[in-house]
């Protein structure tokens, strides 16, 4: 009989499977002989002790959720929450060590099935990015580049710059990394001006904006080759995704079976034959029907005017197309991590728990306050006294591209208070960047 690696006093306490499931897998796991040499025979049985979640675990996984719909409602409206239900098997983690070679995230110390926050995350993200980077405009359902970095950050190493990072240089992967890096070329171009220099200046600092001052689309293109120039970026998105605790309508997880053939082909270099006789390699998972409650939630006071009312509707569409296309944890490619949102269609599905009482939530936005938001944005960004001859040109192209005329003004009013004493003496003596200032400030009033 198989045995945990446990001292004899721990085992009247794991003798009523009340422990978590993830204790039991992992310091409790019954695969040992009484000699301590692996019982390679006993895997299934000895999962098949994990299963049952346990009275304890139970009870922790709805403290969690308790927890979770807390802090949800102490944030309002900056949490997004969907509900979904796994319709296939679910599983991650099969890359941390086990003596089932097959590994399972449990989240300690609790011993509680879980997908990390940061799985849902780079999922959405890869979701958001390929709708931003499709090439039918009804496709992106409203995301673009911006909105993909204002969201989830800048990443230095993503495949639409051109990156293949530490990949094998596979000619599949070097076609799909260079198709990514012409749709992200396309979708730059039609970028506007305003929303290119917008983020330009949120990234780089006033050195650095020197060379795309009149043309902030350089500055995307760039990203693409300089590398120097994607690693000095540090932009962190407004999102935060939080952990998933999936909860089984039966209370346990389940077994999935791998059959692998050909081992002395594939591990000693032998003839490939019929007769090998396949090795059953068994893991976790978790059994469909189980709901997830994903909860999304977002710094919206990092966020241009525009993302503030969009952001619940972008994620949606993420969502959507992370449920249809991509999954959630591992082995997605062969269906493993499909979810649906149960007793709904794409159009019907909900966003919050306001929606679903048909109360539609709208954000009013003070079009005032956001102008003097980018105002003091402008502000924070001018040089200092000595460097403004230097960087007037870059300034005044800046100020020339924004689409607001009050705004205009306002910058334009601003600059020229912080800097009177300086524009004076430029006036004065006749310099061309002086002057241009002040027949911009004639030309807007």
């Amino acid at each position: 009989m198989a045995i945990p690696a446990t001292p004899d006093y721990l085992k009247r306490h794991i003798a009523d499977k009340q422990a978590p499931p993830g204790h039991r897998f992992g310091p409790y796991f019954p695969i040992w002989r009484t000699d301590w040499t692996l019982d390679k025979n006993k895997k299934k049985v000895a999962l098949e002790q994990v299963l049952a979640f346990g009275g304890t675990a139970i009870e922790l996984i709805k403290k969690v959720k308790a927890r979770q719909i807390d802090n949800a409602d102490r944030l309002g409206k900056n949490v997004y929450k969907i509900t979904a239900k796994s319709s296939a098997p679910f599983v991650t983690g099969v890359g941390m060590e086990n003596p089932v070679e097959n590994g399972f995230a449990f989240l300690t110390p609790y011993g509680l099935p879980y997908l990390a926050g940061s799985g849902v995350k780079g999922v959405l993200r890869k979701a958001a990015e390929e709708l931003a980077l499709s090439g039918d405009l009804a496709d992106r359902k409203n995301w673009d580049i911006f909105a993909l970095w204002r969201l989830f950050g800048f990443e230095a190493t993503s495949a639409s710059l051109g990156v293949t990072g530490k990949l094998p240089k596979e000619k599949l992967l070097s076609d799909m990394t260079a198709e990514r890096k012409r749709a992200y070329l396309a979708v730059i171009s039609e970028l506007s001006l305003d929303d290119a220099r917008e983020f330009m200046e949120a990234v780089l600092p006033s050195e650095k904006r020197r060379p795309y001052r009149d043309d902030p689309h350089a500055f995307l293109a760039a990203l693409v080759n300089d590398k120097k120039l994607r690693d000095s970026l540090a932009f962190r998105g407004a999102l935060s995704l939080w952990d998933v605790f999936p909860e089984s309508p039966e209370g346990k997880l389940g077994i999935e079976i791998l059959n692998p053939h050909y081992t002395q082909y594939y591990q000693q270099g032998a003839i490939p034959a019929d007769c090998e006789p396949p090795i059953h390699s068994f893991f976790l998972v978790v059994p469909p029907g189980t709901t997830f409650i994903f909860h999304v939630q977002c710094t919206t006071n990092q966020l241009p005017y525009q993302l503030t009312s969009s952001w619940r509707q972008l994620l949606q569409a993420a969502f959507v197309h992370a449920f249809d296309w991509l999954g959630f944890g591992a082995k997605t490619s062969v269906g493993y991590g499909s979810f649906v949102v149960p007793g709904k269609n794409k159009e019907q599905m909900t966003m919050d728990t306001d929606t679903q009482k048909g109360q539609v939530n709208i954000i009013r936005i003070d079009p005032a306050a956001e102008r003097q938001k980018k105002v003091d944005r402008f502000v924070q960004n001018l040089p200092k006294s000595a460097e403004l001859p230097g960087q007037a040109s870059e300034i005044l192209a800046r100020i020339k591209g924004m689409k607001e005329k009050e705004l205009r003004k306002e910058c334009l009013k601003q600059l020229t208070a912080q800097f009177k004493n300086v524009i004076n003496k430029g006036v004065k003596n006749r310099k061309k960047w002086a002057l241009a200032i002040v027949a911009c400030c004639k030309e807007e009033g």
